[in-house]
């Protein structure tokens, strides 16, 4: 009678031991109902494929930013789709692949939200470059991994969970727009500071800013329709974003129209971030439906119309 355990029973029992371990840790994770990092969401936008009359461009303050709802609410008809990746540098890969999801016979409008957190150094990454690189490894369809999301959030519990009392609601819509939500965060001096910092590290680029709009002149001249914005965070943050850039709403535009491309002005008043840097979903609800009032006043697409370009 042997009073060893085989070397394949130890091994299965620690196996076992340590499921239990993972299972258990991941129980007990605050944010594990509330994902924030939906990996497959952000494919579904790459597989999208002429699916809409209507995109909008943008990094987390698009995505986070624009409902599409809200916006159809004053701009009826189309159908519109939140192309909006975080983090996003507007190169040119970025807003070319953006196109395919435009119908071919539709108004193909190129709904462009700028700040300029998105001119930045080439060699960065970015939510956008991330996705293409993530979709490229993962391989299977994004509804295969929706699917699995839940159970390969819980399979990582070692990560730092997001603090309890800080947990932001998420709202993953399949149009692309993200409700987000939570009570209103206290930003400490130190990361203003750590915000404008960001610009000194890794300035604004002057030739990516240069280089997109010339981009969407020759979009327009080829045959879409071209609407650029400014997006919006909070008065403390849009004052750095400026003093670091040189980019404001005045000179945006000021540009924008110099090259024959509509700008779109849009009220702030009332509007409120959760973050400083991101709208709370009532906020981008509002800010979304004048964002649809404008285009509805600058072209007939709305309705089903074709714009008369």
């Amino acid at each position: 009678m042997q009073d060893r355990l085989p070397a394949r029973g130890g091994l299965l029992l620690l196996a076992i031991a340590a499921t239990m371990l993972v299972l258990a840790t991941a129980f007990w994770r605050p944010d594990i109902a509330n994902p924030y990092d939906d990996s497959s969401f952000f494919r579904m936008k790459l597989a999208w494929r002429e699916a809409a009359d209507v995109v909008v461009l943008g990094n987390s303050q698009v995505y986070r930013g624009i409902d599409t709802q809200a916006f159809a609410e004053q701009c009826p008809g189309v159908t519109t789709l939140n192309f909006g990746f975080s983090g996003v540098l507007m190169r040119a890969s970025y807003v070319e692949a953006s196109l395919p999801v435009l119908r071919r016979d539709g108004a193909k409008l190129l709904l462009v939200g700028i700040n300029p957190l998105q001119f930045k150094s080439e060699r960065l990454g970015d939510g956008f470059v991330e996705t293409r690189r993530h979709d490229a490894q993962f391989r299977l369809p994004w509804e295969f991994e929706a699917l699995l999301q839940p159970v390969l959030a819980r399979l990582r519990p070692l990560e730092q969970p997001l603090p309890a009392a800080k947990l932001v609601h998420w709202e993953y819509r399949p149009d692309g727009f993200v409700a987000s939500d939570s009570p209103a965060m206290t930003i400490q001096p130190a990361r203003y500071a750590r915000y404008a910092n960001s610009y000194v590290a890794n300035p604004f680029s002057e030739k990516m800013y240069r280089d997109l709009l010339e981009q969407l002149v020759r979009l327009k001249r080829s045959g879409y329709r071209v609407m650029v914005f400014p997006t919006y965070s909070s008065p403390q943050f849009e004052l750095i974003d400026a003093r670091m850039s040189g980019l404001d709403d005045a000179r945006l535009e000021a540009d924008s129209r110099r090259l024959g491309l509509d700008f779109l002005p849009l009220a702030v008043d009332g509007l409120r971030s959760y973050d400083g840097t991101h709208l709370n979903a009532h906020s981008a609800a509002i800010f979304s439906r004048r964002l649809g009032q404008a285009v509805n006043a600058r072209s007939a697409i709305c309705d089903g119309g074709r714009d008369s370009r």
